[in-house]
């Protein structure tokens, strides 16, 4: 996301994405001692907890399903969105147009 203003992939798909960056910071997620969804279908509920800490940093979560019949993803398909927002105290450091 440093790079990218915006996000948006299947839960199978980000869920993949989490368990290879855990593991590249060597995080076990299927230790009994770590708090980590065992499956995509567990990844909404887990997000909607972190939300507020998400929001603290700027994220913006949004989900929803994929109704269409495109091939972009699978139909019924839970879509998460993340998008990174400018808070109030940015929008005042900005400059005035003039």
């Amino acid at each position: 996301m440093k790079e990218r203003d915006y996000f948006e992939d299947s839960a199978s798909i980000l869920y993949k994405n989490l368990v290879s960056l855990a593991e590249a910071l060597e995080i076990n997620v299927f230790s009994k001692y770590v708090r980590f969804p065992n499956a995509p279908n567990q990844l909404k509920k887990y997000v909607k907890e972190i939300q507020p800490l998400l929001k603290n940093n700027e994220l913006s979560v949004t989900f929803e399903h994929w109704t269409k019949n495109d091939p972009r993803y699978t139909k019924n398909a839970l879509i998460f969105k993340i998008t990174k927002t400018i808070q109030q105290q940015r929008l005042d450091e900005l400059p005035s147009p003039s």
